[in-house]
Formats: C-alpha cells, structure tokens, sequence
C-alpha cells in the first residue's frame, strides 16, 4: 500500500496517470461536498481519508469531521471566497491542487457540479428547516446544560460568537451556505 500510495501521489503531482490510482468521481463528489460545506479539516493535513480494495483504485471517504465547517472556523469567517480543500495559506498544495491543473479534471469536476448543485441545496436547506425544527426541544436542554451561546468555544468563528440564540445560528447556518454556494457556483464556472 505504502507503494501504491507513493505511485498515486506521484501521479497526481504529475497530472497524468492519476487515473490508474484514483476513483476520479469519489474525489469529485468528496470535493464538491467539503467545499460547500467550506470544511477546512478535509484539506488534506487530518481528517481525510481514502478506502481500497484489493486491485481497486483509492476512493476518497469516508467523509468525517465537520466542526470546522460551516463557517465555523476562526480563520474562515465572515470569508467564503477560498478553497476549502486548497487554499495554499493554510495547508499548502494539496492533491486537489494538483488536479485542477488537468483540464479533464477541471471539466469534469465542473460538469459534475452543474449536475447536483441544485439538488444538493434544495437538499440542505430543507435538511436545515426539518432539523431546526426537530431540535428544538433538544437544543434548549443542550444550552440549559452548556452555557455556550454567546460565548467563545474551540476554534468558533468570531462571527457566530455574537450569536445569543438557536435561531441566531441556525439563520447564521443557512446565510452561510448561501453565501458559499454562490462564491462556488461562479468561482467553478469560471475555472
């Protein structure tokens, strides 16, 4: 495996080949999904992961970590115009750095974008409304017992520290991914 990883690296680095070691579709769904969610634990320095089988190609996941997501990260907020997955401040080059230096990679990975955007947030904003709502009863036993809210925790954002209430920060969760969502949608056409 140690092999086979040295190979695909070197591939990727290379920009050719890469094919031969990668499931190239689980990068692109892996990477669409931690930059919309702006997830800056997925940029390759922890919590990344990749799956193999026998003979088989790495395919990237499962996906994990997602309390620096969200615009919840000091160093991310009130900023959404970077890569999550890539920024070359925060982690340095990445293999996804690499990639997007392939044209076929680039088009690839904007046709699959073009292709589950909408789903995806249609999905998310009606996953933020169903579970705010079934939260509630939860969320104010959770803040009963933590006394958190307007105060600063971990690595929070700076932003979402001025959030006094759970409708603060669930408004704060969907302005984020709309915010997000648009920097993406023109930041991938324009690749």
């Amino acid at each position: 495996i140690q092999d086979f990883m040295t190979k695909a690296d070197a591939a990727v680095r290379a920009g050719t080949g890469y094919e031969e070691y990668l499931d190239v579709d689980s990068v692109i769904d892996w990477v669409i999904l931690h930059e919309l969610t702006n997830n800056t634990d997925c940029a390759f320095r922890r919590s990344c992961y990749f799956t193999k089988t026998p003979g088989g190609r790495l395919q990237m996941g499962p996906a994990w970590d997602f309390d620096l997501a969200f615009g919840n990260f000091s160093k991310d907020n009130p900023q959404y115009n970077s890569w999550a997955t890539t920024d070359g401040k925060y982690v340095g080059d990445t293999w996804f750095s690499y990639l997007l230096k392939d044209p076929a990679f680039v088009e690839r990975f904007r046709a699959r974008w073009n292709a589950v955007k909408e789903d995806l947030m249609r999905t998310a904003r009606a996953d933020i409304d169903t579970w705010s709502t079934r939260l509630a009863f939860s969320q104010a036993s959770n803040f009963h017992r933590w006394d958190i809210l307007g105060k600063r925790s971990g690595y929070q954002s700076w932003a979402s520290v001025k959030l006094d209430t759970y409708e603060q920060h669930v408004q704060y969760l969907r302005d984020f991914l709309e915010k997000r969502y648009r920097w993406l949608d023109k930041t991938i056409a324009a690749l």
